[in-house]
């Protein structure tokens, strides 16, 4: 109750960066979390994210009894569902397009894994996902054809729709151990067919093997990686942190289920416990 307000006002100005009235915040250059790409319009990352987000606020709101608030919350998630599909979803290569700015033109096709984070979170947090399920295997097969063929060390952050480099934007060329490996390895386990499944969880395998045996950075991972598994540049824990994430994703549970009595978390704990006695 003392954070909801908080949280609301967040929210509200999130509603304020939609300037076209498409229900998605506009990227501008580099203000968004992949800044080495200069975007312009609409981006599959802050737009999938920012379904999730719309989901989490209805939640939130109807906790509280802010009917009206919910509400909004659900029209601009329809408006927002339909705006993805209509400007980013790319037929002829299977993907989401990396933004598009239909204003003006400008738009890139290159291929980012980061597309399904927010279907990630929202799995995570318990709802059955943001974009259509049809798009999401089609996407898992592309990532799977382009990022993942690339590199035998995990998954390759962006490609252009020929397997090439990105030269636009300076992030095409490494790997991203936690949230952009996560997000896909995730999204594949939730996934119906084996084979997904199966890939799923060889990505993250690959990912951590490679930087904590192969490469001896069991605590000092690199913020990238190259696509030949070597470190590339920046200095990042969080890989460690976020990588707790995962057991939610192989045990087929969300963050309720893995935080009550019983739950993966207090098992983790009574393990631990034991083993100092």
């Amino acid at each position: 109750e003392e954070w909801y307000p908080s949280a609301k006002s967040a929210i509200r100005f999130m509603f304020a960066v939609d300037k076209d009235g498409d229900g998605l915040p506009d990227v501008h250059g580099g203000n968004h979390y992949l800044d080495g790409w200069p975007m312009e319009g609409a981006a599959p990352h802050v737009s999938s994210y920012w379904l999730a987000t719309l989901k989490v606020a209805e939640r939130m709101a109807e906790k509280q009894g802010d009917s009206a608030f919910a509400e909004e919350c659900r029209s601009r998630y329809a408006k927002a569902s339909q705006s993805i599909e209509r400007k980013l979803w790319n037929p002829r290569v299977g993907s989401y397009l990396l933004y598009n700015d239909t204003a003006s033109g400008k738009k890139s096709d290159t291929v980012v894994c980061d597309q399904l984070i927010g279907e990630m979170h929202a799995r995570l947090l318990g709802f059955s996902g943001v974009l259509p399920p049809k798009r999401v295997r089609t996407v898992l097969a592309t990532l799977e054809r382009l990022n993942v063929a690339t590199t035998p060390y995990g998954i390759r952050l962006a490609t252009r729709p020929d397997g090439g480099e990105d030269t636009e934007g300076f992030y095409s060329p490494f790997m991203i151990p936690s949230y952009s490996t996560l997000a896909v390895a995730t999204v594949m386990l939730r996934s119906a067919d084996p084979h997904f499944k199966k890939l799923g969880l060889e990505i993250v395998r690959r990912t951590w093997h490679n930087l904590v045996i192969r490469q001896n950075m069991a605590w000092d991972h690199p913020c990238m990686v190259n696509v030949d598994g070597t470190r590339a540049w920046g200095l990042e824990y969080y890989h460690d942190t976020m990588l707790w994430a995962f057991p939610m994703a192989v045990l087929g549970q969300d963050v309720h289920s893995v935080c009550s009595p019983g739950g993966f978390i207090e098992r983790v704990r009574r393990a631990a416990g034991r083993s100092q006695k």
